[in-house]
């Protein structure tokens, strides 16, 4: 007991009442929207894994964006656009899947520009792109408003806005980590409304969550509760254009 009481002394008073300021603003502000998304590849197992995400999305209402590989919409046309006719948003994750780092700004153009364009040969409009492994380059941001798009949403909340496109931030777990699906796998063996409460952007209310589909569907039962509890408590699913109204 004494052990407990010397260490709780030692913790410095403005970090602990920060801690519960930042506790108190999670309880008492709850998300109000959630922005669902799905960096779709190819020849992992996205196939079937979108297939099964469509029919949880359509059982709770939900709309999601979708960053799909060039080379996915080419093998998957007809999956497209039922991603489309549903009203989930399809964005742009390159064409193959390249480290923007470690390609000439050549190559990057011919990556997203590719991608773009097997997307609209669909007859689907694209204003979206998320990079892989989220690392955007001044030279892919330059090329995004060169060919119109509307937004990047590679980065997390944390970093700073140095590019010259809008960008639809991740919010973080508990304002710490991102919230990418390896971490929110984790989340989901979680009490339901600790999950809730944590993970959100508390300054703006709204949940970014972000998964690859193959990853997801080893938890596909967790998955649908996630959706389920956030359509119980009325929280509306948005994709990533719609934030920007």
């Amino acid at each position: 007991m004494m052990m407990k009481t010397s260490i709780l002394k030692k913790v410095p008073k403005p970090f602990f009442l920060s801690f519960i300021f930042l506790y108190f603003l999670l309880i008492i502000n709850p998300p109000q929207e959630v922005l669902l998304s799905f960096d779709t590849e190819s020849d992992v197992g996205d196939e079937k894994a979108v297939q099964k995400i469509i029919d949880v999305l359509d059982r709770y209402n939900a709309t999601a964006t979708f960053f799909v590989m060039g080379t996915f919409v080419e093998q998957n046309p007809d999956l497209i656009r039922i991603l489309y006719s549903k009203g989930h948003e399809i964005a742009c994750h390159t064409n193959t899947h390249k480290n923007l780092f470690l390609i000439s700004e050549v190559e990057q153009e011919e990556e997203i520009r590719s991608c773009k364009e097997s997307i609209e040969k669909l007859g689907i409009s694209i204003e979206g792109f998320r990079a892989p492994w989220r690392l955007l380059t001044l030279d892919s941001a330059k090329i995004l408003k060169e060919n119109n798009f509307l937004y990047d949403a590679s980065l997390f909340d944390i970093q700073p806005n140095i590019f010259s496109i809008k960008e639809v931030y991740t919010s973080t777990s508990f304002g710490i980590i991102p919230a990418d699906d390896y971490i929110q796998l984790l989340f989901l063996k979680l009490n339901k409304k600790l999950y809730f409460q944590g993970l959100k952007n508390i300054y703006d209310k709204k949940v970014s969550m972000s998964f690859h589909p193959h990853i997801i569907m080893v938890y596909e039962t967790g998955f649908e509760e996630l959706i389920k509890y956030y359509n119980q408590k009325h929280v509306k699913f948005i994709t990533h254009k719609k934030s920007l109204e």
